[in-house]
């Protein structure tokens, strides 16, 4: 009974990383809001894909809306509205203590600052 259940644990975990999954629930939905939860300036949701690639893809989210450059003298810096280290850790912490057999949509959600 043992092997069997150890058995179908890892093949969620090998279905996880496959480049495309069966998994309808292994999923991010990607929210960025605007000056209210009611304001939704984006939205993505991604789904049937490797944990690698949802993980690489919300960071590029990231940096597309949370990162810009400035132009200070000579040099262009780049700032962030939000560390991306942190963003990282909460996103990769979100990742990894999920429970993947239960089914639904994790949902990963930024807001915008003023």
């Amino acid at each position: 009974m043992i092997k069997i259940i150890d058995v179908y644990m890892w093949n969620i975990a090998g279905e996880l990383l496959a480049d495309k999954n069966n998994l309808d629930f292994s999923g991010i939905d990607i929210v960025r809001f605007g000056r209210n939860i009611n304001q939704i300036l984006y939205r993505e949701t991604i789904s049937n894909k490797s944990l690698l690639f949802q993980y690489d893809r919300a960071i590029e989210v990231f940096e597309l809306y949370y990162q810009y450059e400035e132009i200070e003298g000579y040099n262009r810096l780049k700032k962030e509205l939000i560390p991306k280290e942190a963003f990282r850790e909460a996103l990769a912490n979100a990742i990894v203590h999920r429970i993947w057999d239960v089914i639904h949509i994790y949902k990963f959600l930024c807001t915008m600052t003023e």
